[in-house]
């Protein structure tokens, strides 16, 4: 189900950059995190319920794993937008 609502925001925002504190939806907001902590936690050989085949369903929809690099460089690009 989880699944079904990121790929809809995917679709209205053209990305899957979904705010830790998603107010229109908090609990996909909460459910997007999980995800990069559990897939951190799968890198560094953690026990984790984060399986190579919910990355690859993930990865297909362009999901982003660390969102901190990907906001720098959009917000680089807005501003360059602005000038």
């Amino acid at each position: 189900r989880m699944f079904e609502e990121l790929t809809e925001y995917m679709k209205k925002h053209g990305d899957c950059l979904v705010p830790q504190k998603y107010e229109v939806n908090p609990k996909l907001g909460r459910w997007v995190s999980n995800q990069r902590y559990q897939y951190q936690n799968k890198r560094k050989g953690k026990t984790t319920r984060m399986t190579e085949e919910r990355i690859h369903k993930l990865e297909e929809i362009g999901f982003v794993w660390d969102a901190s690099d990907n906001n720098a460089m959009k917000n680089g690009e807005g501003w360059m937008r602005m000038l």
